[in-house]
């Protein structure tokens, strides 16, 4: 009987060592790097993060075709947080200049090639039509460039509905 009640006595013993050690040296201000806030955490932060600073490609729809100069609707960069009220997302209009020396491509999404990548195409200026859509490289930052030189446009076929 004595040995269980030493065994006890020594359990309620670390016990309150433990509760001490955990629970009231924090309130104490003891250093064991426990901090104790009442701030929330920053969910948005890393469901949602904020866009990079460096963009340099973007994706959207041809409004329209002008000479040499495409008329682009993008998603707005800055309306990245979800619309919990269903609202659609606002959109930007960015001019992107067309040179000789822009890459242009059909990129295929239904389709692979022999190595099993996705099938590309070279296409000219006057393949590509309003309502395509469209990814456009820069060598610019595109975050905030309203008119900039594509060095790459590749327009996405999307894969035929099945019947």
């Amino acid at each position: 009987m004595k040995q269980i009640l030493i065994a006890v006595l020594i359990l309620v013993v670390i016990g309150g060592i433990a509760y001490a050690w955990f629970y009231l040296l924090p309130m104490q201000g003891g250093n064991n790097n426990i901090q104790v806030t009442n701030e929330q955490p920053v969910v948005f932060d890393v469901s949602d993060p904020t866009p990079q600073e460096y963009i340099p490609v973007l994706s959207g729809v041809v409004k329209s075709i002008s000479g040499s100069k495409i008329e682009l609707e993008i998603d707005d960069i800055e309306d990245y947080l979800p619309h919990t009220d269903g609202t659609p997302r606002l959109k930007d209009t960015r001019y992107v200049n067309v040179s000789e020396g822009t890459k242009l491509m059909l990129v295929n999404l239904g389709k692979l090639n022999a190595q099993g990548s996705l099938e590309e195409i070279a296409i000219k200026l006057s393949d590509i039509k309003p309502g395509a859509r469209v990814n456009v490289e820069s060598n610019v930052n595109l975050r905030s460039a309203k008119t900039f030189d594509a060095t790459s446009i590749d327009v996405i076929k999307l894969p035929e509905a099945t019947k």
